[in-house]
Parts: structure tokens; sequence; C-alpha cells
């Protein structure tokens, strides 16, 4: 027809038009992909470096754990607490068996747990902890110096005799309440003459609960003391009378004697 159109067809122009329209947005499509990839990339670097830079910065800035030389046990420079238990009152130069264990003023001993300024610590877990009680060899330095670990003290406890049963008799592990506990329900059932070496014991007192975590105690020994046979103390006299010493204690006066029995 000299009209020029088409009927039901497209116009090859049009679509030719149709056909660079389509060809030129997928080369902007692919071209604006592109881009995005790598501008994708450069923000992925870019959160890498700031993370990096972000965990050195914390690093730097973490607050470590303090170490305390003077406290060389194991564990202790990853511990976040440091306690310390500690005796308060001293054991007296000579202790007898089977006599309760007091302080040379007769007072009862007590142990109190501690933290690094010297303080009693009163509250939290710590405070209750359960502690035993255990028998020292008089060699072992613990109470003199800190440089020891908690291996040391292992070491350094006394086992008994064979077939003599445990070297302390009573309650050996108690409680601390409040950060304190009394020493005052043990006595020892051996000499320590035949027992070590040295002659000489020490009372040493560990926790045997459990601790919160990152939470280090470290355990406390007394002074060196000998421990003498009772039963033998209680018959023996004295070179040097005291002036609340009975007669028959004087040397040449027997216990049942005369000059005992006109007294």
């Amino acid at each position: 027809m000299a009209s020029g159109k088409f009927s039901g067809e497209e116009h090859p122009d049009q679509r030719f038009k149709c056909c660079c329209r389509d060809a030129i947005n997928y080369e902007n499509l692919l071209h604006e992909f592109f881009v995005f990839k790598s501008s994708l990339k450069e923000v992925k670097s870019s959160i890498k470096e700031v993370q990096n830079t972000l965990n050195q910065v914390l690093l730097q800035n973490s607050a470590l754990p303090p170490i305390t030389s003077s406290l060389p046990c194991q564990g202790a420079s990853s511990a976040s607490r440091i306690l310390q238990l500690s005796f308060k009152g001293e054991c007296p130069d000579v202790l007898l068996t089977r006599k309760k264990v007091e302080d040379h003023e007769g007072a009862s001993l007590a142990v109190n747990l501690l933290d690094e300024s010297g303080n009693r610590v009163e509250v939290g877990p710590e405070s209750c902890v359960k502690v035993k009680y255990v028998v020292l060899d008089g060699d072992f330095e613990g109470e003199d110096t800190d440089d020891w670990t908690e291996e040391d003290f292992q070491k350094n406890i006394v086992t008994p005799k064979k077939d003599r049963g445990s070297l302390l008799k009573g309650n050996n592990k108690v409680p601390l309440i409040g950060g304190v506990a009394s020493v005052c329900n043990i006595s020892f059932t051996d000499n320590s003459k035949t027992i070590v070496k040295s002659g000489r014991f020490r009372l040493g007192v560990q926790v045997i609960g459990s601790l919160p975590s990152g939470v280090v105690v470290r355990s406390a020994v007394s002074k060196a003391f000998r421990v003498k046979e009772g039963r033998l103390e209680a018959d023996q006299k004295h070179a040097t009378p005291l002036l609340e010493d009975a007669l028959w204690r004087l040397k040449n006066i027997s216990k049942t004697g005369i000059l005992c029995r006109k007294a």
C-alpha cells in the first residue's frame, strides 16, 4: 500500500533502533556491574583495614592481669586476682602431742584470707572457701621467703609413719567464714624428732574448695616449731623450775615422796 504502513508488523527501521537501544542498555548495565564489583572490592579492603586497626588498638589498650613477683605460684601470670592465706598469731616454739594447737600466748591461732593490699577478704565466694590444715617439714622456709611455688608446698607436706594414721587429729578441714578460720580443734599425734630430719614441723593451710575463675589463693606457712610427746612431758622434771611448777618437778623430789605429801 502507498500509505507506507505495514499491517501487523513493525517497521524495519524501528526494529533496528530498538536493537541498538537494547545493546547500548546492556553495555551500560555491564559497565555499571563491573564498576560496582570494583567498588565492592575496595569497600571490603577498607573494612579489613579498619578491623586490623581496631584490633591493634584494642590489643594495645587491653587491661592485662597484674603479675606480682613476690607471689611466684603456678598460674599467677594468668590470674586476675591473687589472694593470700596468712596466720594470725604465732605457734609456740614447742607443742605437745595430743594437746590442742594454740599460739604462744595461749589463744587460738587464726587464718585470714588477705588481698594484695593486705586487707581481709570478708565478702564474696572466696571469703567462704574451704581450707585444709597440713603438716610441713620444718626445713621448708615458706614463712621466711616468698620464693616458692604451690608445687614446693605440696612436696614438703609430711607423711606419717606407716600404720600410724594422720599426723593431725581433729577437724583439719574447715570453711572460712568472712575470710577467717580459727585453728582450735586440731592436735599432733606424733613428735617431730622421729618424723623429719630437721626435728621440726611447720603448720600449713591450703585451699581445697573451688574458686572463681581467675582467682589464685596462695597457701599459708607458719614458723617452725618442735612437737614433743605430751605423755613424756607430763612426767618430766624441769632443770630450770618455773614459779607455777609443782614441787615434784624438781630433781631428786619424788612425786609420791614425803616432801610432796607434806606440801
